[in-house]
């Protein structure tokens, strides 16, 4: 019984996930962040790659076109620390305080979560 009301809360979720979506946000790009802290991370940690980035998908099936779906993930490998050699974090920052961001996902897999996974 519980499979069926979790299936039936993630089912609820997606859809009103879905409604949440406007033509002003789909005239913007949908950004997708991704970044693992360390290297170690990227090369072991593939399924969680795979994940994020098959979000690009869920934005499409939000509404986006392919082409208005954007990923960064120039920062793999690069621990949060500091955002001062983390281009694409600033390529974010600049884009979401500039308006072009319709929708953002941010993906980052560090030491400290991945301990409580």
């Amino acid at each position: 019984m519980s499979t069926s009301v979790s299936t039936m809360n993630t089912v609820t979720l997606m859809k009103s996930s879905s409604e949440l979506v406007t033509p002003l946000h789909l005239q913007k790009k949908a950004l997708i962040y991704i970044r693992q802290s360390t290297l170690h991370q990227v090369l072991t940690n593939q399924e969680s790659l795979r994940l994020q980035y098959a979000f690009q998908q869920r934005a499409h099936s939000l509404g986006w076109h392919p082409e208005e779906i954007e990923v960064i993930d120039a920062d793999l490998g690069l621990t949060g620390a500091s955002a001062q050699h983390r281009t694409g974090f600033q390529e974010l920052v600049t884009k979401v305080t500039l308006g072009q961001v319709g929708m953002g996902r941010d993906f980052e897999l560090s030491a400290k979560r991945e301990q409580h996974w």
